[in-house]
C-alpha cells in the first residue's frame, strides 16, 4: 500500500510508540474556517456530527508542533516556528537554556516549553455544510485517550485492506462521525466516545465533493504561525497587543494600557505575521500548565 490508507496506519503504529515527528501567507481569519469541540461556560455536553474530507494519496491527519499557554486566563495552542518553519522560537528557546542547566528542577521545568504534538483535519461540519470545509486542531494524547486514538480504531476496523480504502474516509464508501462531548471530573471538555454512522457519500451532490476536495485552504491559511515577538511576550506570562508605530507585538501589562478595539490588533490580522524583533530581552516566566491544571483538549483559535 503507498496510499493515505497507509499513511494513516504507519501513523497510528508511530505515535503510539511515541515517535517525534507548503504553506500559503494568506491568512484568511473566518469564524466558520474553524470546527471546536470547545464547551462555552455553562454547557456540560454536546454532539457534533462530521464528516473527514479524503484526498487521495494523503493522510488526512497533518501532523504538527504546538505550545501550550494561558493567555488572559485562557488555554491557547501556538503553533511552533521553530518546528514549522525552522525559525526562531521563544520556547524552544527557554527549553533549551533550560536543559543545559545543572539544576534538576530546572531541567523538570522544560518540559512545559516543549513543542507537542497537535493533528489538524479538513472535515465537513454537518451543522454547517453551506460553508465547506473546516479545520479541526486537536492535541496527541499520550495517554491514549484523545480523539486520535478513539478515531483510528475505527479507521483500522473499516479499511478495505484488499481494494486499499478507507471506510471513514472514503468519500464514497466513508461515513459521518458523531463525536460526543462531555466536562470530565476536572471540568475540562472532552471527547467521550466517536460513533460512526451508516456509510454514505461525502454529499449527495457531486460538485459539492469536488469543490470540497478540492477547496484550496490549507491549515496555515487559517492558523497561521504566531512571530517571534508575539511568542515571546506570552513567554514572558504577558497579553500580547499590537504596536502600530513600532509594528511589532508588545507587551499590554508592560505598557499598562487598556486593551480596546483601536490598540490591540483584531483576530484577524493578528493571524498575519508581524516582523521580527532585532532583539529580545531574556526570557523568564513559565506561562506553560502546572500539575494542579489541565487544558482543554480543544481550545478556541482565536
Amino acid at each position: 500500500m503507498s496510499s493515505a490508507l497507509k499513511q494513516m496506519l504507519e501513523q497510528r503504529k508511530k505515535n503510539v510508540l511515541g515517535a517525534k515527528t507548503s504553506s500559503t501567507n494568506n491568512n484568511e481569519f473566518d469564524l466558520k474556517n474553524y470546527f471546536t469541540t470547545y464547551l462555552p461556560d455553562g454547557v456540560n455536553s454536546a454532539r457534533k456530527t462530521i464528516r473527514i474530507i479524503g484526498i487521495e494519496g494523503v493522510n488526512p491527519f497533518v501532523e504538527t508542533r504546538a505550545h501550550s499557554a494561558k493567555i488572559e486566563g485562557k488555554w491557547k495552542t501556538l503553533f511552533c516556528p521553530k518546528h514549522e518553519d525552522g525559525e526562531a522560537c521563544p520556547f524552544c528557546d527557554v527549553r533549551e537554556e533550560l536543559m543545559s542547566s545543572n539544576s534538576e528542577p530546572q531541567q523538570k521545568l522544560a518540559k512545559d516549553y516543549n513543542a507537542k504534538l497537535v493533528y489538524v483535519v479538513k472535515i465537513i461540519d454537518r451543522e454547517d455544510e453551506a460553508h465547506g470545509p473546516k479545520f479541526w486542531r486537536f492535541k496527541h494524547n499520550w495517554n491514549k485517550e484523545g480523539a486520535w486514538d478513539k478515531i483510528m480504531p475505527l479507521i483500522e476496523n473499516y479499511a478495505d485492506l484488499e481494494n486499499d480504502r478507507c471506510g471513514i474516509t472514503d468519500n464514497e464508501i466513508g461515513c459521518d462521525l458523531v463525536l460526543n462531548i462531555e466536562r470530565n471530573s476536572k471540568d475540562v471538555p472532552v471527547i467521550t466516545n466517536v460513533m460512526p454512522l451508516k456509510s454514505t457519500p461525502l454529499s449527495k451532490d457531486p460538485e459539492d465533493i469536488k469543490a470540497w476536495v478540492e477547496d484550496a485552504k490549507t491549515w496555515r491559511s487559517v492558523y497561521g504561525v504566531k512571530d517571534y515577538a508575539y511568542l515571546q511576550v506570552v513567554v514572558e506570562g504577558h497579553t500580547p497587543v499590537w504596536d502600530k508605530e513600532k509594528k511589532t507585538y508588545v507587551s499590554k501589562e508592560k505598557i499598562g494600557m487598556e486593551a480596546d478595539e483601536s490598540e490591540i490588533e483584531d483576530p484577524a490580522s493578528e493571524l498575519r505575521m508581524a516582523p521580527k524583533p532585532q532583539s529580545t530581552e531574556k526570557l523568564q516566566a513559565p506561562v506553560t500548565n502546572t500539575e494542579s491544571e489541565e487544558e482543554e483538549d480543544d481550545d478556541l483559535p482565536f
